[in-house]
């Protein structure tokens, strides 16, 4: 059974945009735009706040729900 080889990952430049075959989605400019500037995101971090986010969006609905 022959292996599968992996492809090395392109980089696009704005000059390279112009020769793909096929055009780039709409999320991933958007997600460019979003992210550009940023620093690198410490997920940890993030995954914490979206946490606590959840528990008091929960702590509302429960208190709500009584």
């Amino acid at each position: 059974m022959p292996t599968k080889t992996l492809e090395k990952a392109r980089i696009i430049t704005p000059q390279g945009l112009k020769t793909l075959r096929n055009p780039v989605p709409r999320s991933w400019l958007k997600a460019a735009g979003i992210l550009k500037g940023k620093k690198k995101i410490n997920a940890l971090a993030y995954q914490k706040q979206i946490r606590k986010t959840w528990e008091t969006r929960l702590a509302k609905l429960e208190g709500l729900a009584k």
